[in-house]
């Protein structure tokens, strides 16, 4: 992730000893990073310090311009207008996507920040309004995977499907398209997946009953894009490839060892290798340094963007992309860094130490995450 599209960091503070301050506008520059410090307090209680660069890109001010346009005319002169930022703007299949996207929202529903996307796929994170309620949404593009999504008939306890106050309805549509229409995250996160054999599209919105989308409006925003998806080829290239990446992991190795700069990573175990047909898999690395501190790399891909990754590093799972569920305590004490590249593949890696510089673990993940092969290429 870049200075331009870095702009808003949640941070939430946990800890009796807040870690020490850390830039990280100056220091994360690829992808999504989330950077997490743990330390044990008594009864094995895991206190954590988050710093959080959220959403899949993010506008570089709420008031960037791209050539002068705005995305829609402004209400007043003094209220800055969101606009369609050069991430979306100078990729031919995101501009156009946002643009069938624009059409299919509801005429009540207005985007108030910029209109961004993910750098390497044809997805948009939308910052919209409905009356005096803001809400977030999500619409990714991608490739309709070999296994139909089924959260209703086969739930995982990390998506945390609701079947209240709507059911979760999953099925062939009149179109014979495969459409999921769920509540899920315990209901707070609409969900709407659309795939047509070819292509598919994931649609996710914040759920405030009556104010926010309706199942229908989020299903249309997916057939919007959905139709601009069947109308070009799109050149599906923002996987990992896995077994490439199985037999460059040498450099992988390498690359972190130099960006920390704390002596040799020696092998603790030899690396773990899971990977599968579909391009889901994981492959994690265990170290020691020569000072004793122990260092995880893992990488680890989904197979769709509805697929649940979780992270031994982190301790944590992904249900969808930009969300995160704790899968239980911690004991482990240390420092952990993780950046996602696209809707699929997440980098992590985790220093049983306070004493390393942060940035440095962020430009160690930063270096992995540029130097991992991906598919097509």
């Amino acid at each position: 992730m870049t200075d331009e599209t870095i702009t808003q960091l949640r941070g939430a503070a946990a800890t009796t000893e807040p870690p020490a301050p850390f830039d990280l506008d100056a220091a994360v520059r690829g992808g999504r990073a989330r950077v997490r410090r743990r330390r044990r307090t008594g009864a094995g209680v895991v206190a954590a310090a988050v710093a959080v660069a959220a959403g899949l890109a993010l506008p570089s001010s709420p008031a960037s311009v791209f050539d002068g346009e705005a995305a829609r005319q402004p209400r007043t002169e003094d209220v800055p207008q969101p606009v369609v930022a050069p991430v979306v703007a100078d990729d031919p299949m995101k501009s156009a996507v946002w643009a069938a996207v624009d059409e299919a929202l509801p005429p009540d529903v207005e985007p108030v920040a910029d209109i961004v996307g993910d750098p390497v796929e044809p997805s948009l994170a939308l910052q919209l309004r409905r009356g005096d309620q803001r809400f977030a949404a999500t619409v990714i593009v991608h490739e309709d995977p070999a296994e139909a999504f089924r959260p209703c008939s086969e739930p995982t306890p990390e998506l945390g499907v609701t079947v209240a106050p709507w059911p979760c309805v999953e099925g062939e549509d009149d179109a014979g398209r495969w459409r999921v229409q769920a509540d899920v995250l315990g209901g707070g996160t609409g969900l709407v997946s659309l795939v047509d054999g070819t292509n598919g599209v994931l649609v996710t919105w914040d759920v405030l009953e009556g104010v926010t989308l309706t199942r229908d409006e989020g299903t249309a925003l997916a057939e919007a894009a959905l139709s601009v998806a069947a109308e070009g080829t799109i050149a599906w290239s923002t996987g990992v490839d896995l077994e490439a990446t199985e037999a460059g992991w040498d450099e992988l190795r390498s690359a972190v060892e130099a960006e920390l700069d704390r002596g040799a990573l020696t092998e603790l175990s030899p690396p773990d290798f899971a990977i599968e047909d579909t391009g889901r898999g994981q492959v994690i690395g265990r170290y020691v340094l020569p000072d004793g501190v122990e260092v995880e790399v893992e990488v680890w891909q989904r197979a769709a963007p509805y697929d649940a990754v979780c992270l031994t590093v982190t301790n944590a799972c992904s249900p969808l992309p930009g969300q995160s569920v704790e899968t239980g305590q911690d004991e482990r004490s240390g420092q952990e860094v993780s950046t996602q590249l696209g809707s699929r593949a997440v980098v992590a890696l985790r220093i049983a130490s306070y004493d390393q510089a942060l940035d440095s673990m962020v430009a160690a993940v930063e270096r992995v995450a540029e130097l991992l092969p991906r598919t097509g290429d």
